[in-house]
């Protein structure tokens, strides 16, 4: 268990993360949509720059 632990947090969470909200805007959701706008790009530029730090 402890294994499954430090991988997890590692890096498949993060790059989850960074790929599915650059590709799915959300059309479908337009309330979420609007909030995904702006915190899209901050999100993704922090998690972008986190995992430049790392390597």
């Amino acid at each position: 268990p402890s294994d499954l632990l430090r991988r997890v947090p590692a890096g498949p969470p993060r790059r989850v993360r960074v790929e599915p909200i650059p590709e799915q805007p959300t059309p479908d959701r337009p309330s979420s949509g609007l909030e995904f706008e702006p915190t899209c790009h901050l999100n993704r530029n922090q998690l972008e720059n986190e995992l430049e730090g790392l390597k």
